[in-house]
């Protein structure tokens, strides 16, 4: 190319690339009825939906950390206010709220939290949930992609002449305070979003920096293959007074779980509930604790008490809305009903209506069996499958739809064997278990006494899983006969067991 060209076409460019920003801008400011974008009012919508979800996380008054939220920022700088406007906006609110009929002592709790928003970290947790929901909220929307966007509309400030290469500078140079705001939050439900946003925000930094520079961007897309060698590990959660208040027994839990095993995942933990939107979003946060596959049963119905999908969407900070697929399982099952004699209209009433309204972002999932259709949600890095109490609709919906996923997702299989040694006494038996499990990593052993002087043998359950059926079954075998030698009892294949492979 010739000399110097390429510079006299970059500075031709950039002076009519310029007019024209310039002449788009003058013409789009005047005649906007609305802000082209405003930032203050988005930044307090998203401070009001997170707040929501960590109060009824934490136990927080929900009341009292709504009514914070919506008026954390009334006297803001800009907006009618001065620099201290913690205090300003506290001023503000006792006002507003005062004016509403709102009691006094309703009002002083909104005030504190109001007045202890400020300041973008912490060194330990404020005094009450609702200021530390409010504080934590107003700086987790600071993270992430939402984050981002407001910093790059209203942090950078937009400077005259900056380009892409200036934005990614100044998201670079965020991103320390980002970490620092996220290493300040107290509680464990906004200490998981914040890791979550916070791993979002360095991840397009990171694409950004990789494209402007055309290289290869740091964090590549995961691989089908590795996605499917995720390890994955289910919690359960049953939901419903009639369960813990006796009424009925909880078989779908234990089915689940013999079905999951089956399946090779592990069970981590299991909870049962109350058909409360805190008791589910308690619940909820337990299992996302340690668990990445979520199961629920139960609370999908017409009724007033069936709130598992509005619980699960106000804790994940979701909408609810009609799913047009959900409605045509829920119209089709229905007018099946109605032909076969069992209801006296197909009509979507009100309460059947209801039954598809899903958590914004769900997939439905068909209920041949039933009424009410499940519900698959992905959230973050968890995936959660809702499923009707009824055990004919749970388990038709678990093997047509949920465990075709889990085969997909898992490379896990397991095996197991039961046997009996000739002894009746477990404490006699125990230290050998504990001996061959030490010795044989990835076994697990367990002895099932039964009533003492009921039986002359000991029943003893031994599993394994893996990605190899062929190498289970030999590490199984070679634990039987270490309890074998190690106790100097013989070992019998168990009555009306079977060795069990999946």
């Amino acid at each position: 190319m010739k000399q110097g060209l390429e510079e006299k076409l970059e500075a031709l460019l950039s002076s009519q690339c310029a007019a024209v920003a310039r002449d788009e801008w003058t013409k789009a400011q005047p005649s906007a009825l609305v802000p082209l974008f405003d930032y203050r009012f988005d930044h307090v919508g998203q401070v009001v939906q997170i707040s929501k979800y960590l109060a009824q996380q934490t136990g927080a008054n929900l009341d009292v950390v709504t009514m914070a939220a919506w008026l954390h920022d009334i006297s803001k700088p800009g907006i009618g206010g001065d620099s201290n406007h913690g205090e300003a906006s506290a001023i503000a609110a006792r006002e507003i709220l005062t004016k509403e009929g709102i009691d006094r002592i309703t009002i002083d709790r909104v005030c504190d939290a109001i007045r202890m928003h400020v300041g973008l970290t912490l060194d330990g947790p404020l005094t009450t949930p609702e200021a530390q929901a409010l504080w934590e909220a107003d700086k987790l929307v600071k993270l992430g992609i939402v984050g981002l966007v407001h910093y790059i509309l209203n942090g950078i400030k937009l400077k005259p002449g900056m380009d892409m290469e200036g934005i990614a500078h100044e998201i670079r140079g965020f991103i320390p305070l980002a970490e620092r705001i996220a290493a300040s939050m107290s509680t464990q439900a906004a200490k998981q979003v914040a890791g979550s946003r916070l791993q979002h925000l360095k991840t397009v930094s990171g694409y950004l920096d990789a494209e402007l520079h055309r290289t290869v961007a740091p964090t590549a897309a995961p691989t089908k293959k590795a996605e499917s060698a995720t390890q994955l590990k289910a919690g359960i959660m049953t939901i419903g007074d009639e369960v813990l208040d006796g009424v009925i027994l909880d078989t779908n839990g234990n089915w689940m779980e013999l079905r999951l095993a089956a399946l090779g995942v592990i069970v981590e933990r299991q909870t049962s509930v109350r058909d409360t939107i805190a008791e589910i979003g308690r619940g909820l946060a337990y299992l996302r604790e340690t668990c990445n596959v979520i199961i629920t049963s139960g609370g999908l119905g017409p009724t007033h008490d069936d709130m598992t999908l509005s619980a699960i969407a106000s804790a994940l900070g979701l909408q609810l809305e009609e799913d047009p697929a959900a409605l045509s399982i829920v119209q089709r099952q229905y007018q099946h009903l109605y032909e076969q004699g069992i209801v006296t209209s197909p009509d979507l009433t009100e309460s059947r209506r209801k039954m598809a309204r899903l958590p914004v972002g769900s997939s439905p999932m068909d209920n041949t069996v039933g009424g009410a259709p499940g519900a698959m949600i992905i959230h973050d890095r968890t995936t959660i499958f809702c499923l009707p109490g009824v055990p004919r609709e749970l388990r038709a919906i678990f093997e047509t739809s949920v465990r075709p996923w889990v085969e997909k997702k898992s490379t896990q299989h397991y095996f197991e064997r039961i046997v009996d040694f000739e002894i009746s006494d477990e404490t006699v038996f125990s230290p050998y278990i504990d001996r061959v499990m030490k010795k044989n990593p990835g076994v697990y052993i367990k002895s099932m006494p039964k009533t003492y002087g009921s039986s002359k043998v000991l029943r003893v359950w031994v599993s394994a899983r893996g990605e190899k059926v062929s190498m289970l079954r030999t590490s199984v075998d070679k634990a039987i006969s270490a309890l074998s030698e190690e106790s100097g009892l013989k070992v019998s294949a168990a009555e009306n067991s079977q060795d069990d492979s999946r």
